[in-house]
This record gives C-alpha cells, sequence and structure tokens, in this order.
C-alpha cells in the first residue's frame, strides 16, 4: 500500500478549532454518564455566555445533540432530575457563574452551595457537574 495515511500524517494543532473568545472557546456541555447509555456524548452548546448571557440545565434544557446522529436532538428528560435549573451565567473575562437554586448540583466532586465562579481557564480546562446523582 502506497501514499500517506492518517497514521502516518504529522498531528494536527487543534488549539483553535471552536475558539470564538479567549482560550475558552464555546461554552457547553457534554453528557458523560446517562441512565441511557445512547446519550453519552451528547453536546449542548451554550454561546450565550460568551456574551454575558443565560443558560440553564434541567430535566427539560437545554437540548443535547447527538454528533454523530442527525437529527437526534432532545433535553436530558430524566423524570429523576428536578425541572428546577441550575443556571449558568456569563461574566466578564470569560468567566461563568453557576447557581444551582433549588437543584442539587456537585462540580468537580462538591456539592455547590449558593453560586460558584469558574474562571475562564478552569472553564477552558473542563470540570465534571453531576445532576441527581444520575446524569454527568
Amino acid at each position: 500500500m502506497s501514499g500517506l495515511t492518517t497514521l502516518d500524517a504529522a498531528t494536527l494543532d487543534s488549539g483553535s478549532l471552536g475558539a470564538v473568545r479567549g482560550d475558552g472557546g464555546i461554552p457547553g456541555l457534554t453528557v458523560l454518564h446517562h441512565p441511557d447509555p445512547r446519550r453519552v456524548g451528547d453536546e449542548a452548546r451554550l454561546p450565550a455566555l460568551l456574551d454575558g448571557g443565560r443558560a440553564a440545565l434541567s430535566r427539560v434544557e437545554p437540548v443535547f445533540t447527538a454528533p454523530t446522529v442527525p437529527g437526534r436532538a432532545w433535553p436530558l428528560a430524566d423524570p429523576f432530575l428536578s425541572r428546577h435549573p441550575v443556571v449558568f451565567e456569563g461574566a466578564p473575562g470569560g468567566q461563568v457563574v453557576l447557581r444551582p437554586g433549588q437543584a442539587r448540583l456537585v462540580a468537580d466532586g462538591a456539592p455547590v452551595e449558593g453560586e460558584r465562579v469558574v474562571a475562564d481557564a478552569a472553564r477552558a480546562r473542563g470540570g465534571v457537574l453531576v445532576r441527581g446523582r444520575r446524569v454527568v
């Protein structure tokens, strides 16, 4: 077999893929665990946070899409998740403020009481949020 394959090609730099502002790129959520294993890998982009807007995470919002299944899009839809949302609000410098309200939220292994500010660098690195002990 002759010719260059992707296994032989030089490593590409993906540092700028999807970046909109700063180093953090577009804020978003990716499902790591869900009672329905087909949901693992589903994504929700939250571009409103870049301009100081808000987004919510609950049983009914946002809509998550399956990157590998065109047209498949729906909220988390787990009856064990509260309809009371965790609110994300964009803040200056690429920060995001988490406000769990009445919802139970664990961020990187620690319960979130009140609000928590996530710095741009931490957002860019990513973190783990757990809702209702069932969805990560």
